[in-house]
């Protein structure tokens, strides 16, 4: 479930998740961070702190660098300069220094190295997606998606590296499992749930991704919608 976290005239930090409202801190706290379903922050003891499935865990007697959470997740830098990641509320430790960049998506964390390498990390393991920086890199949900320096393009999708195109498209949008292009000639491709599929045959000038629906129009007063790999035409 999601939580709603506020602070009231008392001065006390509330949570409200799965129907019940909880006080989880009765004084100042600092650099909170909120994700749907989970809730990080620093208290007024200088513990770092979580508050996840219902209670609060004090993760570190100290301040990390730097931390962010996303759903089920809060990935951070211990005093070692090493990253750790809470997930499902369980910590794991790595010895991962620190990369420079990091993005949260859902259940991963994707990052630059100290080699410039383009990694994700994902349950439990680190792979490297390319041994150069990305030009371009988008984190969203379940999707990596990124271009290189010679422009071609890419992306991973729970644990699988897809090489898309020689290209860098013309532009791309991404949600949660769908990520839609428009290749050289302006025609609309997708990765949906990691099956490659054609959108759109025909040249499209804009276009418009809304959770999985893509919509457009080839003419005036009509508009095509794509969804689960049907096209309807409403006029």
């Amino acid at each position: 479930g999601s939580i709603i976290v506020w602070y009231n005239d008392l001065g006390e930090w509330n949570v409200f998740y799965n129907g019940q409202t909880q006080v989880i801190e009765r004084t100042v706290i600092r650099r909170p961070q909120i994700g749907p379903n989970i809730f990080a922050y620093m208290d007024v003891s200088n513990n770092f702190k979580v508050y996840y499935g219902g209670q609060v865990q004090t993760l570190e007697t100290y301040e990390p660098l730097s931390y962010k959470v996303n759903e089920d997740m809060l990935a951070y830098f211990d005093q070692y300069n090493n990253l750790k990641i809470y997930h499902d509320g369980i910590l794991d430790e790595t010895s991962i220094p620190a990369p420079s960049e990091y993005r949260m998506g859902r259940d991963f964390v994707s990052y630059i190295n100290n080699l410039k390498q383009l990694v994700v990390y994902y349950k439990g393991e680190e792979t490297v997606l390319m041994d150069d920086r990305p030009a371009r890199w988008t984190v969203r949900k379940n999707m990596i998606v990124y271009v290189d320096k010679g422009n071609n393009f890419y992306a991973w999708y729970k644990g699988k590296k897809y090489g898309l195109e020689r290209f860098a498209p013309l532009s791309y949008k991404v949600d949660t499992d769908i990520l839609v292009y428009q290749d050289l000639d302006g025609r609309l491709q997708a990765l949906y749930y990691g099956e490659q599929v054609d959108v759109s045959d025909q040249i499209v000038g804009s276009y418009t991704l809304y959770n999985e629906a893509v919509v457009y129009s080839l003419q005036p007063y009509e508009t095509k919608i794509w969804c689960n790999k049907k096209t309807y035409t409403f006029k």
